[in-house]
């Protein structure tokens, strides 16, 4: 049997402490159809953290000269991680690189020998993102690399802030509801709409729209909210 199919967007986009929008979603099946909130959860915000500018311009998983290690501990069904680096949250025209090492819950996560690399965002400026969808339960180290930096305020060197975000498969934060269709025909396109109220100012939002068909989750559309 062919498996229940939808085309959806990956990600959309607004702003504001509250609002409204809509996407549409394509459907490849006759059935039932249920939209399902996850978040809306805020960023954390790991503020102002200088960095040497690494000499040897070499990763490996340390903390020091010119890396800084992360560690986030991720429960059982999440549905999503992101960690995030913004060229407008550095001090300067600097490159930062960016490193996600995971570290299963049967092994000794106090050792790095026993985390593999899961993400990697090594672009030309501090503008970096690795998004892990479904992770597994276990133990995450996110590396900042400091590529190259400038000589602003007395470098080489830098001044960053961090951002992640993760929210669960169950997780309704009351703060954005979603319409949508209960039944759908293969071939048609349907809107589905969000709302959202009560965010907070000076912080990016996220969550998602999980597209669920009779055979379960088959994606999920993040919704993004700057305030």
């Amino acid at each position: 049997m062919r498996p229940l199919s939808l085309t959806a967007p990956v990600e959309v986009f607004s702003f504001g402490g509250s609002g409204s929008l809509t996407f549409p979603v394509e459907f490849g099946y006759n059935g039932a159809y249920t939209p399902v909130v996850h978040g809306l959860r805020s960023a954390f915000v790991d503020p102002d953290i200088s960095i040497p500018e690494d000499t040897t311009k070499t990763f490996t998983q340390r903390n020091e000269n010119g890396v800084h290690e992360f560690v986030f501990n991720v429960p059982a069904d999440e549905a999503f991680l992101r960690f995030a680096l913004f060229d407008e949250l550095t001090d300067g025209d600097d490159d930062l690189d960016m490193y996600v090492y995971y570290c299963s819950p049967g092994l000794d996560c106090n050792f790095r020998d026993n985390f593999s690399r899961v993400g990697l965002s090594g672009e030309a400026t501090s503008r970096e993102q690795v998004d892990i969808l479904l992770p597994a339960e276990g133990t995450y180290a996110v590396y900042v690399h400091a590529f190259e930096t400038d000589n602003v305020a007395g470098g080489p060197g830098a001044v960053y802030s961090l951002l992640a975000w993760q929210f669960g498969l169950n997780d309704d934060q009351g703060n954005m509801s979603v319409t949508g269709p209960a039944a759908v025909s293969a071939g048609t396109t349907e809107n589905v709409t969000v709302n959202w109220n009560g965010l907070g100012p000076d912080n990016i939002y996220l969550g998602a729209i999980s597209h669920n068909t009779p055979d379960g989750l088959v994606a999920i559309t993040l919704i993004n909210i700057g305030n």
